[in-house]
C-alpha cells in the first residue's frame, strides 16, 4: 500500500471496515469489554489515543510484512491491551 498524493485514508480506513458480520460483531465485542476496562482506567482522550495510533501502526505493519488488503481493528484492540498489560504492571 503506497501512500499517494491525497490518499492518507488508505492507513486509517482499515481500522473501519470489517470482512462480514461475525468480524464486525466480534470486533464491536471485543472493543466493548477492553475499552470499557481501559478508559475506567484511564481517560477518554488517552484511551482513543491508543486505540488510533495502535490502529494506525497495525495497518503499517501489516503491509510491511504482508503486501495484501487489511480490514479490520485488531490493531486498535491489541493496542488496547497492551495498555492494559503495561497499567497493569505499574499498579
Amino acid at each position: 500500500m503506497t501512500l499517494e498524493k491525497r490518499q492518507w485514508y488508505r492507513w486509517v480506513m482499515p481500522m473501519f471496515l470489517h470482512g462480514g458480520l461475525v468480524h464486525l460483531i466480534m470486533n464491536l465485542v471485543s472493543q466493548l469489554i477492553i475499552g470499557s476496562i481501559i478508559e475506567k482506567m484511564l481517560s477518554l482522550y488517552q484511551t482513543s489515543v491508543i486505540y488510533f495510533l495502535s490502529g494506525l501502526g497495525g495497518t503499517l505493519f501489516g503491509c510491511l510484512i504482508n503486501n495484501s488488503i487489511s480490514v479490520g481493528a485488531s490493531g486498535a484492540i491489541f493496542g488496547l491491551c497492551g495498555a492494559f498489560v503495561v497499567y497493569d504492571m505499574k499498579c
